[in-house]
């Protein structure tokens, strides 16, 4: 099982910054090559490492157009808020 730890997040990315995926079945199946094609509408991207500079893309398609905008901006919100990096030491603690 693999997760993704909430304060490792650093940006979530939706629409025409959304990363494009580099795996060329994914890019078969929603049509990419094609000029109107609506990929981009449903496309997240997670943006997460343990600095600025090693960074991991996280690529989420969606089932309609605009999920992936609000998804992008609930999971900034909970990365943003103050009790994320600032949490108890004993919740640290259950973490670990």
């Amino acid at each position: 099982m693999e997760f993704l730890d909430i304060t490792s997040i650093r940006d979530t990315r939706f629409g025409k910054f959304a990363k494009m995926p580099k795996s060329q079945k994914l890019r078969d199946v929603f049509n990419m090559d094609f000029p109107d094609n609506s990929f981009l509408l449903k496309a997240l991207t997670v943006v997460s490492g343990p600095d600025m500079v090693d960074l991991t893309f996280h690529n989420f398609v969606s089932y309609k157009e605009n999920v992936g905008k609000v998804w992008a901006e609930d999971v900034l919100a909970l990365v943003k808020h103050p009790l994320t990096a600032n949490a108890p030491r004993s919740t640290f603690l259950d973490k670990m």
